[in-house]
């Protein structure tokens, strides 16, 4: 008998437990679902990406300002609340705007109305404070001088505001710089570690306001994105000491071409021409700065049988040294909600190099053509 024949008598021979066979068995029906589920989302043929050309308009927004410690005339008790009162009976229902932080340094802004029946009684805000950046009252003639004050007729803390100087701790020409989803960024002309008061509006146009603490003439930069800016407090900030704020504002025009292809998404062929800069992003700024960058996937998708090739950002990277990631499984199935299936044909990374510049990179990799190209467990036993 050969030596062939005996291995093969000898395999016959082994015994194999119910576990064994329980795995195998278990094994082969994954293996069959796997591509099962494979063959039901590839791509077939073509649909690369590559690079058209893209644009940014991204140009920046500069404004100076002042500091302005000489209008703040002293400092609130950390945790207790704010009064406006005047010097004049006359004075009444006006609404004094009060902007600082809470006693934990987050920014704040409260309106706290004179009395409705004389001016020179104290009336007593709602909010706690930790401090007070400055305040203003709108700008029309008063009969006395109104004055933010310590509570139960405390020390003054802002005071001044009458007719013709309705701002204290704030230029009077309000600072109004483009932002357009950006950051603001902040630099002094010289040694400061004070604090000053961003406000402005948000992307979606709710009204908002971040403290920065400034760092002397190394750039500060907020963690909140602006649409606008409408006002820097600085009443905290040195008379002496001139801020320098910028931000940017623009476009960005992020496209990308793909080549005509075949792919399959849920069982369902989708048949696609080529396309010329296909849009990732082409519209508001988006808000990262040089260096940083963004990726998108571009994804074919399955809605009631119908085939489209659509965009999904991931989050911008938005801090030097970052590392920006393409968005997730779950980032991908929650954007496109509507999507019985879909499959990823690529990645686009968009990379600011400079103020106006972009450049952009394709990965093609993550698409799947055959099931072991996206499944490593494919055929694992």
């Amino acid at each position: 008998m050969s030596t062939t024949g005996r291995s093969a008598a000898a395999a016959a021979s082994k015994t194999y437990s119910p576990s064994d066979l329980a795995y195998v068995t278990n094994q082969i029906a994954q293996d069959f679902a796997r591509a099962k589920a494979h063959e039901a989302n590839r791509v077939l043929t073509g649909l690369q990406i590559s690079d058209p050309t893209n644009a940014s308009t991204q140009a920046t927004s500069l404004d100076t300002i002042a500091g302005l410690d000489s209008q703040i005339a002293g400092s609130i008790v950390s945790g207790t609340v704010a009064e406006v009162v005047s010097s004049a009976a006359g004075d009444v229902s006006v609404p004094v705007t009060v902007y600082g932080e809470t006693p934990a340094g987050v920014a704040q802004i409260e309106v706290i109305t004179t009395d409705a029946a004389d001016g020179t009684t104290p009336v007593a805000g709602l909010l706690a404070w930790g401090a007070i950046h400055g305040a203003s009252v709108p700008a029309v003639a008063y009969a006395g001088t109104i004055s933010v004050t310590r509570p139960a007729g405390g020390a003054n803390v802002v005071t001044g505001l009458v007719t013709g100087t309705v701002t204290r701790g704030i230029e009077a020409a309000a600072h109004t710089i483009a932002a357009a989803g950006d950051t603001v960024r902040i630099v002094a002309d010289g040694a400061t570690a004070k604090k000053c008061m961003v406000v402005g509006t948000a992307v979606g146009g709710a009204a908002q306001a971040e403290v920065v603490t400034l760092a002397g003439a190394v750039e500060v930069e907020t963690t909140m994105k602006f649409a606008s800016t409408t006002l820097i407090v600085t009443g905290l900030v040195e008379v002496a000491r001139t801020l320098t704020i910028e931000s940017s504002f623009g476009t960005t025009d992020w496209n990308c071409n793909i080549s005509a292809g075949l792919c399959m998404v849920g069982g369902v062929m989708g048949d696609f021409d080529a396309v010329a800069d296909f849009a990732i992003h082409n519209a508001a700024l988006l808000g990262f700065q040089n260096l940083n960058t963004c990726i998108a996937a571009i994804v074919a998708k399955n809605v009631a049988g119908t085939i489209t090739v659509v965009p999904v950002l991931g989050t911008p990277e938005l801090t030097a040294g970052g590392t920006a990631k393409p968005p997730s499984d779950a980032e991908i199935s929650a954007e496109l909600s509507t999507a019985s299936a879909w499959i990823r044909l690529g990645h686009v990374t968009l990379a600011r190099t400079a103020d106006g510049v972009v450049a952009e990179a394709e990965d093609n990799s993550p698409r799947p053509v055959l099931g072991i190209t996206v499944d490593p467990g494919f055929a694992s036993y």
